[in-house]
């Protein structure tokens, strides 16, 4: 299984795969350009994660934010949220990760460790 984790990663890397169709977007919102997505997956293979959070737009200057969520129905939809750069407490124990792309282009994959 590693192996084929570690070729699919590869082949994203070098010929620009598609990432499988193992995320599914919950939630979006969106402010003057910065960017916040609620995703639910199944993986826990952190370089497929962070390659999936890649692909989501980004430009310099704005913010581009993926919150990862291991289980579907405690995935909040975002986009019905007035400020949508924070989710409410009552989901952070479902939270796998979240991927941060600041306004320089520096990013962040910070790891939950859900219960």
């Amino acid at each position: 299984m590693k192996r084929v984790i570690i070729l699919f990663s590869l082949c994203f890397l070098i010929f620009g795969c598609e990432v499988p169709k193992t995320f599914e977007e919950i939630g979006f919102w969106k402010d003057r350009g910065n960017r916040v997505y609620t995703v639910f997956t199944s993986h826990t293979d952190w370089e497929l994660i962070k390659s999936y959070a890649r692909e989501k737009p980004w430009k310099r200057g704005r913010l581009t934010m993926v919150y990862f969520f291991y289980d579907r129905d405690k995935t909040p939809d975002i986009s019905t949220y007035k400020e949508g750069y924070d989710i409410p407490k009552r989901y952070k124990p479902y939270l796998l990760a979240v991927y941060k792309r600041l306004g320089k282009g520096n990013e962040k994959l910070i790891k939950s460790s859900p219960i």
